[in-house]
């Protein structure tokens, strides 16, 4: 005859078998359960974005989308400036014959016109287009005003705008800047290098 088998065995083996599997899935369910947001993650969502904030990031959309270079807006807290900066970064091949002053003013008063042109300034004149303006627009509710809304917002915040226009030559490491105020149809040359 052969040996005889224990019946309660195979119950214990089961009952293993079956604890093993309930730990398994409470460890992977562990896993699953969402996380807390950190102190920095709470502080950030309780931080309310302002007009203002979402004015200045429309503004650098809205003028990224139709400039050949890197485009960045700010606000200059101690100067109380909105800067609209724009780099151009002209790369030379190998052989090619240096690039003159006078082109590289040239691309500087084009990125100067983009940009006024695209805010409703006109760049011979230096005057604002009469009507609703897209920096206003930028910097206001969409649809409706508020009664508590200056009265002078459009004037304020051109004449509170400037354009950093540079241009730099990658392989001369030549360089040259502009800085102009939005509104007008002046420029005056900061460095060339």
């Amino acid at each position: 005859m052969g040996t005889k088998r224990d019946p309660w065995q195979g119950i214990s083996n089961m009952k293993i078998s079956i604890v093993i599997l309930i730990l398994v899935i409470l460890n992977f369910g562990a896993g699953i359960s969402p996380a807390e947001p950190t102190k920095t993650v709470r502080h950030l969502m309780m931080e309310p974005a302002t007009m203002f904030d979402l004015g200045i990031v429309r503004l650098e959309n809205l003028l990224r989308n139709n400039q050949p270079g890197i485009l960045a807006v700010s606000y200059d807290w101690e100067r109380n400036k909105i800067q609209i900066n724009v780099v151009r970064i002209n790369r030379m091949s190998r052989g090619e014959k240096n690039r003159s002053a006078e082109d590289l003013r040239r691309l500087i008063v084009q990125d100067i016109h983009k940009i006024r042109k695209d805010l409703n300034v006109n760049p011979a004149t230096g005057q604002i287009d009469p009507g609703y303006t897209t920096l206003e627009n930028c910097f206001s509710h969409a649809g409706y005003t508020e009664k508590e809304e200056p009265t002078n917002l459009k004037d304020e915040l051109y004449n509170m705008t400037e354009i950093s226009a540079k241009v730099i030559v990658h392989r001369e490491e030549v360089f040259l800047e502009a800085m102009v105020p939005l509104k007008g149809n002046r420029i005056e040359w900061v460095k060339f290098n």
